[in-house]
Parts: C-alpha cells; structure tokens; sequence
C-alpha cells in the first residue's frame, strides 16, 4: 500500500525486475460489481459503507473467491479495507488460503486495528511470498466480524516472458516549500536490478507523485 516516499536529505532505492505478469482482482462493492466467482455467506451489499456487511452482525460474515488466473502463481498480494461497525475499534477480520480448490483452508493472519487507531476504516495487508500456488486450485477467504467490507483487491504474479525488451523509468514528483522537483532513473532492458540515489532539502519536503513507466525502445 506504501508506494516509497522521499525523506529530507539523501535517499538511497533500489530497484529489481522479474520475468512476471500481474492478475488483479478488485472488488467494486460500491458500485454493484464484486469479485469474479465471489460466494458470499451472511454477508449482504449495502448502500453506504461499509458496502459488503454481515447480515446477522452476532456471526462473522465470509466472502470467499478463486484467485482466477491458471498457470503458477510465484506471489500474492492481498488487501482489505474495512469499517468498524462502531467507532475505530471491534472489527477483526481473518484471512484464509484454499489450495484445493476450496475443500481445507488454513489461515494465513487475523487482523485487528493498531490500538492507537482513531479512524473507523483501515487497510489490512498480507504478502505470501517464495512458494508456487496453483492458480485455478487457489481460493481465498475473508471472515469479517464487528464490521463490514469496503474493498478487497488480490494481485497474483505469474511468471511469464516479456513479449519485448522494454526500459524502466522511475520518477519522483515532490515539493520543497512553492518549487516543484523532480527526478527520474531509467533502469535499461537488460538490467535485473539497480540502486540510485535522491537527493532534497534538509526541510520543508512534500511527497507528490510516484511514476513507473514502461518504455519501449
């Protein structure tokens, strides 16, 4: 969720490619559209947030949904925003990996929200890295309890070659106090990996923008 922020002073990134495609899963609750192969249980769309919310609030709600893409997925990134049925504190939700296709599951984390959080949605976060999953095998499972569900979204990486050789280009949009700065790193076609360096003022930075573009020879 974090895109890579510039400090004050000297910032130091480095920046690394594989051979992947990405398959993107995002749930669109509040605008009537839910995930590809979703099944829902005690759990019904509402029309303010949070959008997806457990119809007997005394029992979890359970969204369930295949990871979609065949072939083998190398890495899986998943991200739910939640809303707390009742100021920034209760809501717990549990996410779970199928890889039979739905028949046992094992979970992966329970989430709650940092005790010091005041606001009523947050965003909960989970990477499952260094393994191979079996794309149409896979499903996830997302219990929610004291609250509801405003968004899910799985990114799944499968390993797959580039149909052309294409360069990197990295660029850093920030403020120092009224004058806009930029800086940009282009990271060349046939380089796996690199590390280069930004530099600000010592105060007065604002973050703007992050931009990651391919570019084609």
């Amino acid at each position: 969720m974090a895109l890579p922020r510039l400090s004050p002073g000297k910032n130091t990134f480095q920046l690394s490619t594989r051979p992947l495609r990405a398959f993107f899963n995002h749930s669109r609750w509040d605008r009537g559209e839910g995930l590809p192969g979703e099944r829902l249980e005690n759990l019904a769309a509402a029309s303010k947030a949070p959008f997806l919310r457990p119809q007997n609030p005394s029992r979890p709600g359970v969204l369930t949904f295949p990871l979609g893409p065949d072939g083998q997925v190398e890495e899986v990134r998943v991200s739910v925003r939640a809303r707390a049925a009742r100021g920034s504190q209760g809501v717990t939700v549990a996410l779970s990996l199928s890889e039979d296709g739905g028949t046992t599951w094992r979970q992966l984390e329970q989430f709650t929200p940092h005790p010091e959080h005041t606001m009523n949605h947050m965003w909960f976060n989970h990477l499952i890295r260094n393994r191979a999953l079996t794309g149409n095998r896979t499903w996830l499972k997302v219990s929610v309890s004291g609250g509801g569900l405003e968004k899910v979204i799985a990114n799944s990486l499968l390993r797959a070659s580039p149909r052309a050789p294409t360069a990197l280009r990295i660029t850093h949009l920030w403020r120092e106090g009224d004058k806009q700065q930029t800086a940009t790193h282009l990271l060349a076609p046939a380089s796996k990996q690199s590390t280069y360096e930004v530099i600000t003022a010592p105060s007065g930075l604002v973050n703007e923008e992050l931009r990651i573009e391919g570019v084609a020879p």
